[in-house]
């Protein structure tokens, strides 16, 4: 962690990033470390301006293979109530900055973790230990935003929006019948926060809605993930697609 912290938040400027990730459980066959860092340089070579990587082993390998890589890292933690947290613990935390990625993407949502505490304790406690640590603060909607600004948070992600309980049924549907973007949240945020690193991110599946994010409403920057990296979802998309069965 040597970069600047201006220097990091500046080179993700009008830039595509990337979230490389594999989920055996969800049958993927791209899980292991080596698969992960091949396809974070895939994508960087073709020309993302930073990836998005999950767990130690995948951040520590995309990291040796890709030493001059832009890196976010985070991990993800499922609880027995449903719940997927990201980053949810200061060992985590601990982890993502040994691995060797550049920013640290955490949960900022007011969902509190089974230890009892907040996202914002979290948060806090983890700036104190590391101040020279660039974060992103991963949101569900306007005010879990604001108080992530008002906390100085180096980025604001839109990633949560439509995944926590209190989010997942505002969001309408496109002509797919599938949940796209969070525009409004987006728009809302670019425009109060003028300047602001906002990351357009959550259900970015076509080049037109990251043009959309960057050119109309100025996202900071756009995260794409599963359209990219995650054969078996792109390929039942585009199946589905053609036999007029498309659902979420």
């Amino acid at each position: 962690m040597t970069k600047n912290k201006q220097d990091v938040v500046a080179s993700l400027r009008g830039g595509l990033i990337v979230s490389c990730q594999a989920e055996p459980k969800k049958g993927s066959q791209l899980y292991e470390p080596r698969d992960i860092a091949r396809m974070a340089k895939e994508v960087l070579q073709a020309g993302a301006c930073a990836v998005r990587i999950c767990g130690y082993e995948d951040i520590r390998e995309t990291r040796n293979l890709n030493p001059n890589a832009m890196i976010i890292g985070i991990t993800k933690s499922a609880y027995y109530d449903g719940r997927v947290l990201i980053t949810p613990d200061i060992k985590s935390i601990d982890q993502i900055v040994d691995a060797g990625a550049d920013i640290v993407a955490m949960d900022m949502t007011k969902r509190t973790r089974p230890s009892g505490i907040t996202s914002l304790s979290l948060y806090l406690l983890a700036r104190e230990k590391y101040p020279d640590v660039v974060f992103m603060a991963d949101c569900s909607d306007f005010d879990e935003c604001t108080l992530a600004i008002n906390q100085g948070a180096d980025l604001v992600g839109t990633t949560l929006s439509g995944y926590t309980s209190y989010t997942k049924n505002m969001l309408r549907r496109d002509k797919w019948h599938e949940y796209g973007p969070d525009f409004g949240l987006l728009n809302r945020l670019t425009k109060t926060f003028r300047d602001k690193p906002i990351i357009a991110e959550g259900r970015y599946r076509t080049p037109e809605q990251c043009n959309k994010a960057i050119h109309l409403f100025d996202a900071w920057a756009v995260c794409v993930g599963s359209q990219v990296t995650r054969p078996r979802e792109i390929v039942r998309w585009h199946v589905q697609a053609v036999k007029g069965e498309w659902t979420k």
